[in-house]
């Protein structure tokens, strides 16, 4: 009756080991640097040389050990792909029958010799090498013309080298003799760049032509490859121009000046993001640089990226963003000119791609204006002219000058900051709030605060945008917001007290495309007062015409004169963020700006005194207001009767409410106050804290205690909404005659 003493093993994992060649690339190269697996550093140091290298490795641990995923140990062999590099001891072992393996001379491998890769998981996790080549693997047919510290610079390899390498290289290159390479040339830009600090460090594969790499190199560096008259290739780096030998082109040896432009500032880059590589990691980087000039007169940010993987050095990295940016942000001139090249006696040889010339034209005014050639176009064999496409040179712009002529009449245009044509400044309402704050922010604002905003009319396109100062005064006002200028319009025609949509006649359209982005207008009398709020359903240019939704948010409609500017409430207003009380008064200002000028601050029109009354705070006047039956009718037959409908400010913020609209709210705590006045003007009966929508006024013969005890053949009524002590903003008044036997003689025959 006995049992096991011991107890059995369990298999809980395995290792997993094994025996590779991994080719990493063309050979030979200086040295390796540093081996990873998975992004993890196994190995760090040198291995350079003709002969073979073993590296011993044990990171048993690099990936947590037998607990989890293991690591590598083992020798691994270095092949550098030397000419007298031998087969490797380990893969002629592997061959079965006693066969041969080559020596895999020409490129760079690692030969891992059954090397422990891996535990528990099986799957193997990729290998990379760090791979340096500035001095190795020149085809001894083509040998570098470089000095060695030329070349190996201290961010990378020398961009010049390159070059020359993907030119005259019979293996893997294009594979043209070097008495084809303008070796001077591609010397000095050596030189340049080395002063330069210009290191790349770039992986070409042959997935990609090597014609590609060369334009990517280029690239980088802000070169052009050009063959010149000789036939030979020239390297040419767009720097500082050499004007001392610059040919000089004018009327006299340009045939045709084709085209000269200079687009608008709307087609410039302000802020540029250049994606480079980080030296440590191999991973993407980025920074990003702006021009704050062109972003302060395009009013926006206008971004471009741009792809460097060769940069693997921050401070390099920055100075080509800047240097791109510098080309992108300015309004380059773009000029194309035909020219005869032989008929040019002062021409030493044919404009080139990447030359510098010297432009002189005094028709356009032109003296002296330093050009960059771009593209070429030689023609055809039955013309003998050239055609030149080229850019104002970046690298030049102090040397440039556009100089007066007398023979133009054109005139510049005035870039000072002016007055605005019309502004008006107006407490924001609740709608405003609840479109500019968060749903916190606008669940903490109290019945008592009050916000200042204020609009402006654009006077001349030179106009960009305008502060809002406010304060006590001028002087002490303090800097608010930077807003841009609204559209806006005349009316052409009287405007009645109606409640209908209208399309009205407009004068002085400006900016009109902006109404669409505004979510309404305000009615602004000459005065500078915000009478009324609508809605811009429709604008036409062409007919001049606008249609309006009258009396929106906490307005009413009221009548309004020919010349009433009609301002849009957008789309980027002015808005003064700071909390204040009703009953106090606030001094609101314009600072107006160009890109070149800044205008002194001026009282908006009408101002500069804001009355403030918590304007957003306020109940909103009751809609849909009909008297017998009519919205704002001109006369009435028989007694008085009114209706109304419902309206809550707190609701009323998804889409603007016309007021023809049924119920809305009301708002808790909202009643209704009527008032009637009589004939003579006199207010004969208030009736306050209705809930219903109806009213009327049987008293009125009574109340009015006129001859006959007759009623008033005329009469106003105004009705307003009360919320506690706060009371609606607006009122709707209406005045209308009474018609019938015994009123109006004279009026009305035949009815109403």
């Amino acid at each position: 009756m006995g049992g096991s003493s011991g107890g059995s093993k369990q298999i809980v994992g395995y290792r997993y080991y094994m025996g590779m060649h991994l080719v990493l690339c063309h050979g030979p190269v200086d040295d390796i640097t540093e081996l990873r697996m998975q992004g993890r550093t196994f190995w760090s140091g040198s291995v350079a040389g003709s002969n073979p290298k073993r590296l011993q490795i044990d990171r048993p641990n690099l990936f947590g050990g037998e607990k989890r995923e293991g690591g590598i140990s083992g020798a691994i062999d270095v092949l550098l792909g030397e000419a007298t590099q031998t087969a490797n001891d380990y893969l002629q072992s592997r061959m079965a029958g006693g066969g041969t393996v080559p020596a895999f001379r020409g490129v760079v491998g690692l030969v891992l010799r059954k090397c422990y890769l891996a535990a528990n998981n099986p799957y193997l996790k990729p290998i990379a090498a760090r791979v340096r080549r500035f001095l190795s693997g020149w085809d001894p047919a083509a040998p570098s013309p470089f000095s060695s510290y030329q070349v190996q610079l201290a961010n990378g390899m020398n961009p010049a080298a390159i070059l020359y390498a993907c030119l005259t290289d019979t293996r893997w290159g294009m594979g043209y003799p070097p008495d084809m390479i303008d070796t001077g040339s591609f010397s000095s830009a050596s030189w340049t760049l080395y002063n330069e600090s210009f290191g790349l460090n770039l992986l070409w594969t042959r997935q990609s032509p090597i014609e590609q790499f060369v334009q990517q190199v280029l690239d980088h560096i802000g070169g052009v490859l050009v063959i010149d008259a000789s036939g030979r290739f020239t390297l040419r780096l767009i720097r500082e121009p050499d004007l001392w030998n610059a040919r000089h082109f004018g009327p006299h040896n340009i045939i045709a000046l084709e085209s000269f432009e200079r687009p608008d500032w709307a087609e410039t880059v302000n802020e540029l993001t250049v994606n480079y590589t980080d030296r440590d990691t191999g991973k993407p980087k980025s920074l990003t640089v702006h021009n704050l000039a062109n972003i302060e007169a395009q009013g926006g940010v206008v971004a471009e990226k741009r792809d460097y993987p060769g940069i693997t050095d921050d401070a390099l990295a920055a100075k080509v963003a800047l240097r791109d940016l510098r080309s992108l942000s300015i309004p380059l001139a773009r000029v194309k000119l035909k020219i005869n090249p032989r008929g040019d006696s002062s021409a030493s040889g044919q404009p080139l791609p990447g030359d510098v010339i010297v432009l002189d034209w005094p028709e356009l005014g032109i003296a002296e204006m330093v050009l960059r050639v771009g593209a070429i176009d030689l023609g055809d064999h039955t013309d003998h002219s050239m055609t030149l496409t080229c850019v104002e040179d970046v690298f030049a712009l102090g040397q440039n000058a556009i100089i007066g002529d007398n023979d133009t009449n054109w005139v510049p245009d005035d870039t000072s900051a002016q007055v605005p044509t019309m502004s008006v400044a107006i407490e924001a309402t609740y709608w405003d709030l609840a479109h500019t704050l968060s749903r916190a922010e606008l669940g903490v604002v109290e019945d008592t605060d009050t916000y200042v905003a204020a609009l402006a009319v654009r006077n001349g396109q030179a106009q960009s945008e305008w502060r809002l100062y406010s304060g006590d005064t001028a002087g002490t006002a303090e800097y608010r917001n930077t807003a841009g200028y609204s559209p806006a319009a005349r009316l052409g025609a009287d405007l009645p007290q109606a409640v209908d949509d209208v399309t009205v006649a407009v004068t002085d359209l400006t900016d009109a495309a902006l109404f669409a982005d505004c979510d309404y207008a305000w009615l602004v009398t000459t005065a500078g007062k915000a009478a009324e709020a609508v809605g811009v359903l429709a604008v036409d240019e062409t007919a001049g015409t606008v249609t309006l939704q009258r009396a929106v948010l906490d307005t009413v409609p009221v009548a309004h004169t020919a010349g009433t500017w009609l301002i849009g409430a957008g789309p980027s207003p002015g808005y003064d963020g700071t909390v204040r009380a009703p009953a106090t008064s606030i001094g609101v200002w314009l600072e107006p700006h160009t890109v070149t000028d800044v205008g002194n601050k001026v009282a908006v029109t009408g101002g500069p005194t804001l009355n403030l009354t918590g304007r957003q705070g306020l109940p909103f006047p009751p809609g849909n207001v009909r008297i017998n039956g009519a919205s704002y009718p001109v006369a009435i037959v028989g007694p008085v009767t009114l209706a109304w409908s419902h309206r809550d400010r707190t609701q009323q913020t998804a889409y603007l409410v016309a007021q023809t609209d049924g119920d809305i709210g009301p708002e808790p705590g909202v009643t209704y106050r009527v008032r009637y006045y009589g004939e003579a003007g006199t207010l004969l009966r208030t009736r306050a804290g209705l809930t219903a929508t109806t009213d009327g006024w049987p008293e009125e013969a009574a109340d009015s205690a006129l001859p006959g005890g007759r009623l008033n053949g005329h009469l106003t009524v105004e009705i307003d909404a009360q919320r506690g002590a706060l009371d609606s903003l607006h009122r709707h008044r209406i005045e209308v005659d009474r018609a019938g036997y015994g009123y109006q003689y004279g009026n009305y025959y035949g009815g109403i």
